[in-house]
């Protein structure tokens, strides 16, 4: 074999002991492994400088910890950039440790002896797309091919575990505190509204009272009716001036927020519409309202005062009627609007951005309460006091002195945006008790709108505008006691993450584990190490034309000697029938043919 090598002029045995590098010249003399062997600090030093990745994320990790729970402050706000850049370094200081510690187990597997596919394996995943290269398409599938692989999956996750472990959020505190509504949902409440004592305000029951009393509510009719919010009420898509009006109010964001509540910072709940009908083509002041004179409905709902303790069979027809002067016959057009109660449970939230600052509430959430029906028969028409009142209130009110002019109600039911401008564009005589270009499912929600304004009007003027002051101590019956969950912000804080955190420590006690065994492992091997180069995988090749020894020598150490060589990838059997690819440092052998046989 020797002499067929040397025969190939593939061995210079004369050159051997001599070779030339940079101008000197290289002995290389058989010596001992230790004396050969780099020594301790240059082999194992590499792997302990790589030791202060791990150690600066666990540092990083116990500031973290440190900063939970802890207010906003110059240092912590540097920690959170810090860990922007962390996140982003993570996945090279993951390979920078995870890559040399599995060379250098590579090495220690085969000093104890170790499969070639173990060695490939190993030396070969230096990233996360290599290891699942590796571990698939070698189907190199073992228990620890895949727990380096799933170690690999570390490098990612690691990264958006470090910028997720740390935020600033605002610092709350949580407590129950008393709160009180008015009036209940039983009709034993409404029905207080009648005795002496917890009905002072209330101007339906009795002569006397209403002489008392009805200004208040009037007044609270006038001021609901000029409140801003009112001239985009029910008119979106219904009006061409709306568009105008939200302007006026500056902004659809304005107007929707003066929406939210009334003037007296009571909060509105958006109106919940049924069937979009009235009956419009039946045949006077301008428009006046009252009840269809049924005798089942009329006992159901009117036989009393009082309101009836159990659900009425049937519903109140509420009958809409005005005179249009559109011809000179001064037609009465008549409309039938049947009435029924929506139950609903309301989620109200308030805010205020500080100590001195306006509390605002807002409904959040609405939906139907259980147990009591979508369109209940029982309304609050549903006494003769009420109803008596309220038909007659509602036309006279905000009525004109003028004939054939319309009022403000006349106005908002046919086109709210007009109500502030009656005296523009000719509307004072565009027939006030006619609407027949309001259609029904509109003319619906704006008659209801206003019908509750009434009903709402008639309560306490203490209680409508907030007057009633903050105790819940004596207060009348209609009134019920309840607690409400109240939550208070304080300076931001820095606040940990306990999934992603637990993610990150985990991660980076993967990479302080592989940093320290590659070290320990660093420290035990005795070959040399010649995986790391080429120049040490083709030491020993017989088509390689090196100098002799050296076998001691690391790859690293090796290369030094023999990297001014060239080579080549060439045919080394140029002679012979089959050929035989390797990489030689003939360079001046064979070129590779696609129609010649290589063994």
């Amino acid at each position: 074999m020797v002499l067929h090598e040397q025969q190939q002029h593939l061995i210079n045995t004369a050159s051997a002991a001599d070779f030339v590098r940079n101008g000197r010249d290289y002995e290389i003399i058989p010596c001992t492994l230790k004396e050969s062997a780099p020594s301790w600090l240059w082999r194992a030093g590499i792997s302990v400088l790589l030791l202060i990745i791990p150690l600066a994320y666990i540092v990083l990790i116990s500031i973290i910890f440190y900063l939970n729970g802890r207010e906003q402050s110059s240092f912590g706000d540097n920690v959170l950039q810090i860990l922007q850049i962390a996140s982003t370094l993570w996945p090279i200081s993951f390979a920078a440790v995870m890559g040399p510690f599995l060379k250098t187990l590579a090495l220690h597997q085969a000093e104890k002896g170790s499969s070639l596919g173990s060695l490939e394996f190993l030396l070969t995943s230096q990233t996360t797309v290599a290891a699942f290269k590796n571990l698939f398409a070698r189907r190199n599938i073992q228990t620890w091919t895949v727990g380096i692989t799933l170690a690999w999956c570390i490098s990612p996750l690691g990264g958006q575990a470090a910028v997720r472990s740390l935020s600033l959020r605002p610092a709350s505190t949580s407590l129950e505190i008393p709160a009180a509504y008015y009036p209940g949902g039983n009709v034993s409440d409404l029905n207080l509204l009648f005795e002496t004592n917890d009905g002072m305000g209330f101007p339906f029951m009795g002569a006397s009272a209403y002489a008392s009393r009805i200004s208040d509510m009037r007044s609270a009719v006038v001021a609901s009716f000029f409140g801003p919010a009112v001239v985009v009420s029910h008119s979106n898509g219904s009006s061409d001036k709306f568009s105008t009006a939200v302007e006026a109010l500056r902004g659809t964001q304005q107007a929707a927020r003066l929406g939210q509540r009334d003037l007296w910072r009571n909060v509105r709940v958006c109106l919940r519409q049924q069937n979009g009908g009235y009956i419009k083509s039946l045949s006077y002041p301008n428009i006046f309202f009252d009840v269809f004179n049924d005798t089942a409905t009329i006992t159901d709902h009117l036989s009393s005062p009082l309101y009836p303790m159990t659900e009425p069979s049937s519903k109140l027809d509420l009958i809409v009627a005005g005179y249009c002067y559109e011809s000179p016959q001064y037609p009465v057009k008549l409309r039938k609007c049947q009435i029924s109660t929506s139950y609903i449970d309301i989620q109200v939230a308030c805010t205020r951005l500080s100590s001195f600052s306006e509390l605002n509430c807002q409904a959040e959430r609405v939906r139907h309460t259980r147990d009591l029906p979508i369109a209940g028969n029982l309304t609050a028409l549903s006494s003769s006091y009420v109803m008596r009142g309220i038909i007659w209130e509602m036309p006279f009110t905000m009525a004109s002195f003028h004939e054939a002019e319309p009022s403000n109600l006349e106005t908002y039911l046919k086109d709210p945006p007009l109500l502030m401008r009656r005296y523009e564009g000719g509307f004072l005589h565009a027939r006030p008790g006619c609407f027949e270009n309001v259609s029904s499912e509109v003319f619906e929600a704006r008659l209801a709108t206003a019908l509750n304004t009434f009903i709402m009007a008639m309560y306490s003027v203490n209680i409508l505008a907030g007057l009633e002051g903050t105790s819940s101590e004596n207060r009348n019956k209609m009134w019920y006691n309840s607690t409400v969950k109240w939550t208070e912000y304080t300076a931001n804080v820095y606040v940990l993450d306990k999934a992603w955190f637990s993610i990150w420590l985990a991660s980076t006690l993967v990479l302080f584990t592989c940093a320290v065994i590659g070290i320990i492992i660093r420290c035990i091997i005795r070959a040399p190490d010649f995986l790391d180069s080429v120049g040490g995988l083709t030491r020993d090749s017989p088509y390689m034309d090196y100098p002799q020894g050296g076998s001691g020598m690391s790859g690293s150490d090796w290369l030094q000697v023999v990297k001014k060589m060239k080579v080549r990838i060439c045919d080394v059997q140029p002679d012979d029938n089959i050929g035989k690819i390797a990489l030689t440092t003939d360079i001046h052998g064979s070129k590779l043919d696609w129609e010649r046989m290589y063994s």
